[in-house]
């Protein structure tokens, strides 16, 4: 740090700043992002927000830092900047004619900034693009500075709904808080934690507030230890301590909110979601693992005729044909969709929509979103399969045997090979259907894996995943191909479900296995 006299510090990733006595910002280390050219302003609160890289899709990267202080007015300035690239892809053929191969161009679309918030705030934590704050009447929010992308132009703040503000203390009243304190994660400024004081001392913790201060994230930090009239409070990446007026610590940490293996019992279907895997019994009764963070892994009591894993929710069918589903809101507030009252023979979930067949082969969809992929518009005709996959395909299989396969990007339907099949199953870029005698067609993607290149052979069953495929042959083995080409011959398998990063099967003994990303550690902090 530089020489001097100082008052207050607050540090971050790979920068720190500091108040002297007169309120000077005084910054240092960081990115050269500008998150250390602090303006001239004589500040009260200093606050160093991390520096952060963000990918999504390998279509876009985000690198960010930021630095926040109250003027005694309560105005809130924050500073920094960053880029957003734009990856752009280009096709350009190999010189021995082999193929095609993609290269990349990025480029910057904003750089160094100062924000002024008037406020009055009380109390402020910078993020790695903005800030969270609490104002004059005790409420707390957050806002995180727009890239430009989705709509928003680029610059703007774009204020949580906060979730916090809304929670009430015992006797119904509105909590006010006094105090607050941020961490961000190293690579993804999406996921928070913040933790802020109430007036009379109780921590409230919650998850990823610049998306609405969910209380449901995927790792739990809501669970402080009783209340002790703490009086100052602060916020790592894993773990959050307080202090009482006293000057006594109390610290507690992240804890996972899922469990990575099956409860013991023998089952006979199985269904692997994008976050948890659930199983059903022979006498029908619920089983789920994996992430619990919706209470997707939280199955009612009863007995199931079928069961089907979603992103954040999970449905089933019972045996007089009601659809029952289960998780709580997701980060938007979006409850699991419903469908129109009626007794149905099949289900399908993708990753926020539902889809079932009537007794009358009707294929019904419904999407816990407004957002419309085309993947719950069901051609008319009587089906008498369905399989959904991620939140914008679905496919079915007609009475007569034909694959109909429906979304707004024609990836699959446009080239669902005539025939008649018996068995379909859907992956995020292609399909795979079996016919009655057991072979296997696959289409759609690029192929780029090999996943559509079907080994001869015999099937009883088969699965899409992501750039790969697998299928259960009459002798019990697994054959898979694609990105992941391994065979399981160590036993013999009874049924098989392919995720997005797993492959789940059922011995012969009723014992179910998942292979693949069995820490269910993948989409953790994957952007959708």
């Amino acid at each position: 740090p530089p020489p001097g006299r100082y008052a207050a510090v607050s540090t971050s990733g790979e920068h720190a700043c500091a108040l002297t006595a007169d309120g000077e910002a005084v910054c240092w280390g960081g990115g050269g992002y500008g998150e250390t050219d602090a303006p001239p302003d004589p500040f009260v609160v200093i606050s160093a927000g991390v520096d952060t890289t963000r990918w999504a899709n390998a279509r876009w990267a985000e690198h960010r830092s930021n630095s926040c202080g109250l003027t005694a007015d309560g105005e809130a300035v924050c500073w920094g900047g960053g880029f957003h690239e734009e990856f752009v892809y280009e096709e350009y053929e190999d010189d021995d004619g082999s193929g095609f191969r993609k290269r990349v161009v990025a480029y910057e679309s904003y750089g160094p900034y100062v924000d002024r918030h008037p406020g009055p705030y009380l109390a402020i934590s910078a993020t790695g693009n903005g800030f969270c704050a609490v104002n004059a009447d005790g409420e707390w929010r957050c806002g995180s500075r727009s890239v430009g992308r989705g709509g928003n132009p680029p610059g703007v703040m774009i204020w949580s709904d906060n979730v916090a503000s809304r929670m009430s203390a015992r006797d119904g009243s509105p909590l006010r808080y006094v105090a607050i304190d941020v961490a961000v994660a190293p690579l993804l400024t999406s996921d928070h934690f913040a933790c802020a004081l109430t007036r009379r001392g109780d921590p409230v913790c919650v998850e990823r507030p610049s998306l609405g201060l969910s209380i449901y994230g995927r790792t739990s930090l809501l669970l402080p230890p009783a209340s002790a009239d703490y009086a100052a409070i602060s916020v790592g990446w894993d773990t959050a301590c307080a202090l009482t007026g006293d000057g006594e610590a109390a610290c507690w940490g992240l804890v996972d909110n899922k469990t990575t293996s099956p409860p013991p019992g023998r089952y006979v279907a199985v269904s692997d979601g994008p976050e948890h895997t659930c199983a059903l019994t022979g006498n029908g009764e619920a089983a789920c693992w994996g992430w619990n963070t919706f209470g997707q892994t939280d199955a009612p009591p009863g007995s199931y005729a079928a069961i089907a894993a979603g992103d954040q929710f999970t449905c089933a069918l019972t045996g007089g044909g009601e659809v029952v589903c289960w998780g709580a809101p997701d980060d938007s507030g979006e409850e699991p969709p419903e469908l129109p009252p009626g007794r149905y023979t099949a289900i399908s979930v993708g990753g926020n929509h539902l889809c079932a067949l009537t007794g009358d082969g009707e294929a019904v969809c419904r999407d816990r979103w407004e957002r419309f992929y085309g993947q719950t518009d069901a051609p008319p005709g009587r089906y008498a399969v369905i399989d959904t996959f991620g939140r914008w395909r679905t496919c079915a299989l007609t009475d007569a045997g034909e694959a109909v396969c429906w979304d707004d990007e024609g990836a699959l339907h446009t080239d669902v090979p005539p025939g008649r099949y018996t068995v379909i199953d859907t992956g995020p870029r292609h399909a795979c259907a079996l016919t009655g005698d057991g072979e296997a067609v696959c289409w759609g993607g690029d192929n780029w894996r090999g996943e559509t290149d079907v080994p001869p052979g015999r099937y009883a069953a088969i699965g899409a995943g992501d750039d790969y495929t697998c299928a259960l042959t009459g002798d019990g083995a697994i054959v898979c191909w694609g990105e992941f080409n391994h065979s399981w011959t160590d036993t013999r398998y009874t049924a098989i479900d392919i995720g997005e990063h797993r492959i789940c099967a059922l011995t012969e003994a009723g014992e179910a296995v998942c292979r693949g990303d069995g820490e269910y550690r993948e989409r953790v902090y994957r952007g959708e």
